[in-house]
């Protein structure tokens, strides 16, 4: 196929897609018409109804609340890190004797510093006598339960 015959295809699809515009925009102005003529046969029974629910307004911000985590100094507040314990501590009876150390270490999982120092019972120092052992210690995470060798 030469180069002319692809020229005059491409005229004739232009053609074509000419006279297509035409007869759609003819239509177009054909009910525009209508609608302006009054209504010409076209007559609407509903009442206009919002289609969407109502939109809410918006609230201000309140700035009279400061909380006791924002302290305002100036112009600017700054936010204190709260701690955020996943894991309910235990309370009252013989596991209040546990207490949770704070700040030393950290999980490397979850980055907390709330964890307890147990007993490695893989890792055994040395034997004391018949049946007492002394174990190594280990660091287990208060906030997601891992457990990790405590840096010596």
């Amino acid at each position: 196929m030469s180069l002319e015959d692809e020229i005059k295809n491409l005229k004739d699809t232009i053609n074509s897609l000419k006279n297509q515009l035409n007869s759609v925009e003819n239509k177009v102005s054909e009910l525009e018409s209508k609608i302006s003529g009054g209504g010409g046969g076209i007559t609407t029974t509903k009442k206009e109804e919002p289609l969407a629910a109502p939109i809410p307004t918006a609230e201000p911000p309140r700035t009279s609340v400061i909380t006791s985590n924002t302290q305002m100094v100036g112009a600017t507040a700054t936010v204190e890190k709260k701690h955020v314990i996943k894991q309910a501590l235990p309370r009252g009876g013989a596991t209040s004797q546990i207490k949770a150390k704070k700040g030393v270490y950290r999980c490397p999982q979850c980055d907390s510093d709330y964890y307890e120092e147990v007993e490695d019972k893989n890792k055994v120092l040395y034997v004391v006598g018949p049946g007492l052992n002394v174990y190594g210690k280990k660091l287990r995470c208060w906030n997601c339960g891992h457990e990790w060798p405590k840096p010596a």
